[in-house]
Order: C-alpha cells, then structure tokens, then sequence
C-alpha cells in the first residue's frame, strides 16, 4: 500500500474531523468518539455512559431498533460501539 495522509479539520460547530484517504481500498468507516466515559460519571450515576450508549441502539424518529438495524445491513453496514475509561465511541 502506498502512503496515506492524515487530515484533521475543526468545523465552526467545534466537531473535529480526522480522515485519512487510503486509494487501494474501496471502503467508508468512522468512528464517532465523544468525550464522555467511566472517569467522569459521578459515583452516584455509576454505569450511566454505558446506559446510554445502549439506548442509541433502540431507535430514532420514526423507526424502531428493527428497521435501523435492518437498513444498515441492507448496505453493509458493521456497526458497534463501546463505553471506554475516557470516551464513548459508536
């Protein structure tokens, strides 16, 4: 493989973008991280990043957990995701 470079680009919203274009590969991913997880959940509300990250999964708008999951498939999609020390990513 050839090299690749790494971009990185802060929209006016704050949203930092990190892409990097690999020509041999004919493929999309990404990786949303927000800086939310264990290490600042109080005490109190011990487990509620991973709660939420859970929650993402059930639904939105109009559609169930069903038909997002069955959309996703049909364009071959991998999806997952995960509550870490520091961030949660989707």
């Amino acid at each position: 493989m050839g090299r690749t470079e790494i971009r990185t680009q802060t929209l006016s919203n704050g949203l930092t973008l990190v892409s990097e274009a690999i020509p041999e590969v004919r493929a999309v991913s990404f990786r949303l991280l927000i800086p939310s997880g264990l290490v600042t959940e109080p005490e109190e509300l011990s487990g509620q990043t991973g709660v939420l990250e859970n929650l993402s999964y059930r639904g939105a708008g109009s559609r169930n957990a069903h038909e997002i999951s069955d959309t996703l498939d049909e364009l071959g999609v991998q999806r997952g995701g995960g509550v870490d020390l520091e961030s949660t990513s989707y």
